[in-house]
């Protein structure tokens, strides 16, 4: 009975880490999907807020960012609190 149970709450929190994984690969997907959409746009490449050019060495290690390395600071910061 007890090897059971502790199944059963491995498999929970297997089930746990798949829905978190999830959510993450369909968040990462719809963030794709949008920067194809601002390619087709013209607008790829620019900070959504300061609308100056996104260094190409950003876009290269992160194709679908939104933000120039200084705008994207504050969020950055705010993640981690």
């Amino acid at each position: 009975m007890e090897q059971n149970s502790e199944d059963a709450a491995q498999h929970s929190d297997d089930d746990e880490v798949e829905a978190a994984l999830s959510d993450i690969d369909r968040q990462e997907m719809s963030s794709i999907s949008r920067a194809l959409e601002r390619i087709q746009g013209d607008d790829y490449g620019l900070c959504v807020d300061c609308g100056r050019q996104i260094p190409f060495d950003r876009l290269e290690r992160e194709p679908q960012t939104l933000r120039c390395q200084s705008c994207e600071a504050p969020y950055e910061i705010s993640s981690t609190l």
